[in-house]
């Protein structure tokens, strides 16, 4: 499924942080160190949020158009657009077996087998 909500952002004064929030979907905020951050970081808030939404049967709250929503002066609105279906077909395409695999390649090559990193786990 597809859906765009309004985000809120808002700009830290005197810093390159941003802080995002979603008011239709009460809880779902983020911060970024820079607005693109700020972007990516509250579309995957917004991602979680309704694939719980729907993984759970609960009511999705309908999306407020732009120009009803609530902000301050300093704030400005931008849309988010989220397509449930695509994620999850993306996920189903993942390899988990293989990324494990990947990881504890990783580790065993970095940690020493009779390291006390891995005596004391």
């Amino acid at each position: 499924m597809v859906y765009t909500y309004m985000a809120v952002f808002r700009n830290q004064e005197n810093s390159d942080i941003f802080y995002a929030w979603i008011p239709d979907i009460t809880g779902c905020i983020a911060t970024g160190t820079i607005f693109d951050d700020a972007v990516s970081q509250i579309t995957d808030a917004l991602m979680g949020f309704l694939l719980d939404y729907e993984d759970y049967d609960r009511p999705i709250p309908e999306p407020t158009p732009g120009f009803d929503i609530d902000y301050e002066e300093e704030d400005f609105v931008w849309p988010v657009t989220i397509d449930t279906d695509a994620y999850r077909s993306m996920l189903n395409k993942l390899d988990f077996a293989a990324i494990k695999a990947w990881k504890e390649d990783i580790i065993a090559s970095v940690i020493e087998p009779d390291s006390d990193f891995i005596k004391e786990y």
